[in-house]
């Protein structure tokens, strides 16, 4: 799903997670995955360089077996979540950029990512010309949870796409 012109205008702003608690998953958590081929596990800091790279071997990963439309949606709403993290986590952190961690899999049906940093959990305002990141993930990605978890903040996001009996 391309966005272009002033779409980005009309983006709905995302409702904000359930009340804050020590760990917060998704609602589709609990449900038992059986992965098809290893997971990605990546870890960065909150700089643009890792932000590229990171964006990079997602999309590389992608690339096995999920087709451009929702690779691009899903490279996108990711590279939000990194983005997010990288500017907004560690606001506080003059010295040095903190971690962020990139976490993907793949099941027979779906593709389920998450993004974390170690940062503060900030409670998204949804205001001003900015703050478009959320709505961006919520409009490209069907399935989006973001929450504070015991050391940062956790975006998992999830797109149900079949192998078509790759498996």
């Amino acid at each position: 799903m391309a966005i272009s012109g002033d779409d980005w205008r009309r983006l709905p702003d995302p409702d904000p997670p359930d009340s804050p608690s020590s760990e917060t998953s998704p609602p589709w958590g609990g449900e038992p995955l059986d992965d098809i081929r290893p997971p990605l596990n990546a870890d960065g800091l909150a700089t643009p360089q890792d932000a590229a790279r990171l964006r990079h071997e997602l999309a590389a990963w992608l690339a096995l077996d999920v087709p451009d439309e929702p690779l691009e949606d899903l490279v996108l709403a990711t590279y939000e979540a990194i983005a997010n993290a990288a500017e907004h986590a560690y606001v506080d952190h003059s010295d040095a950029a903190g971690p962020i961690h990139l976490h993907a899999r793949r099941t027979s049906d779906c593709v389920i990512i998450t993004v974390t940093d170690e940062g503060e959990w900030r409670i998204p305002t949804g205001q001003g010309f900015r703050s478009r990141g959320l709505a961006l993930m919520h409009l490209l990605v069907p399935d989006v949870h973001i929450g504070p978890t015991h050391t940062g903040t956790a975006v998992h996001l999830r797109m149900c796409i079949p192998t078509n009996g790759l498996a």
